[in-house]
């Protein structure tokens, strides 16, 4: 099964994902782990990692999953307005970087901070 990038525009991710999941299409937006300050305070916040981009798990080879989602934004869905078409194929991520994607990035589809403990003066990740 493939990873197919779509571009959407930029604040409009949530909006588009949520339109592929109602119209049976396996949509997800990755998101990553980052410190945010503001004067003393510190918070923990959620970032789309690749800002502007929807994923979507599909089998289909690269030119039948561009006829598929070509067709489905003729119909001029709801939400299909904030996708960039593209005319032959979309992007999708080769097996093996698909695989370490996999591997990083949680059930959430986030990737979260790696943990560890620092021992004379030596990171060690433990997770």
């Amino acid at each position: 099964m493939s990873w197919y990038f779509i571009e959407t525009e930029r604040f409009q991710e949530e909006q588009v994902k949520e339109a592929l999941l109602n119209s049976q299409f396996d949509a997800f937006v990755p998101k990553k782990e980052m410190y945010f300050k503001k004067g003393y305070l510190t918070m923990l916040t959620l970032r789309f990692l690749f800002p502007g981009t929807v994923l979507i798990h599909d089998p289909a080879s690269p030119p039948q999953f561009a006829k598929k989602l070509n067709a489905w934004l003729d119909q001029k869905q709801p939400g299909s307005e904030g996708i960039h078409r593209e005319a032959d194929a979309y992007f999708s991520l080769a097996s093996d970087e698909k695989e370490t994607f996999e591997q990083l990035l949680n059930e959430k589809k986030i990737l979260q901070f790696s943990t560890g403990i620092i021992r004379n003066k030596e990171l060690h990740v433990l997770k």
